[in-house]
């Protein structure tokens, strides 16, 4: 009875180091099936690191395409910007350009904007012309532009004669509605000496400021009293001329206003 139970025992034991028989009859060694498990393990483990590791180059690669993308953006932002501003600096030059040439039409298409009464810039001063109690002093100014001097198509704005001064007539003031037409009857003041007895005496010259006034009041002053300044005198312009000279420019009427001997122009003019 013993002997069968230690045989038992035996082929257990024998069947144990074998490994496990299965109903299938497979048998199954346990040092085997650890091995597998690792294997398992390792490879479960390898499979979920190279998980990580391509999550991780993925994220990095969309961060640097992420990157490029924006960058590439932001330089045809940039360049987009550029030629926007250039465009409308352009345009605004373009503009400026245009409102000059407009600005320069309308002022050679308009009168001169309103001047003062009898501003300089607008008026002439008539010498010598003749008094009479009862004159109207716009149509005898009208008079000797359009008739004597020739000028019909220069309108007189307005006329007035200065105070008596030391029991002589004072001078006539006539006012253009343009700078042009003074300068044209200025140019043409040689014409007085050709209408006969009554206005060969008559002098015209351009209006002075009260500062221009003074200048040339003080340069006379200053002639008389240095040596040889009763050889000079000063013209109706401003100009110092030698007495002897004079000749010389009677006849400025003839020169141009691109030939006039230096210091001359065409509404330069002496007076009496």
């Amino acid at each position: 009875m013993e002997t069968r139970k230690r045989k038992k025992r035996e082929k257990e034991k024998c069947n144990v180091d074998k490994g496990l028989e299965l109903d299938n009859g497979v048998n199954i060694n346990p040092s085997t099936m650890e091995a597998q498990m690792k294997e398992l393990s390792d490879a479960v483990k390898a499979i979920k690191a190279g998980q990580d590791s391509l999550r991780s180059l993925m994220e990095k690669q969309a961060k640097e395409i992420k990157k490029e993308i924006s960058a590439t953006v932001n330089e045809s932002i940039r360049k987009l910007e550029e030629t926007f501003n250039l465009q409308i600096s352009q345009l605004q030059n373009q503009i400026k350009v245009v409102e000059q040439r407009l600005n320069a039409l309308e002022r050679a298409s308009t009168p001169d904007t309103e001047p003062k009464p009898f501003d300089p810039d607008y008026t002439v001063v008539v010498f010598g012309l003749h008094y009479d109690q009862s004159e109207n002093v716009k149509e005898l100014a009208e008079y000797l532009v359009h008739e004597v001097v020739g000028l019909r198509n220069v309108p007189v704005k307005n006329a007035l004669r200065t105070p008596i001064r030391n029991g002589k007539p004072g001078v006539v003031k006539i006012q253009f509605n343009t700078s042009d037409d003074k300068i044209k009857l200025l140019r043409h003041k040689k014409e007085l000496k050709n209408s006969g007895e009554r206005y060969k005496k008559v002098y015209i010259r351009t209006s002075k400021s009260h500062m221009e006034r003074l200048i040339e009041l003080n340069f006379k002053t200053l002639l008389r009293e240095i040596p040889n300044g009763q050889d000079f005198r000063v013209t109706g312009s401003g100009r110092l001329m030698r007495k002897q000279d004079e000749g010389h420019f009677q006849n400025r009427g003839q020169y141009g206003p691109r030939n006039a001997p230096f210091g001359l122009s065409q509404n330069d003019d002496s007076g009496p």
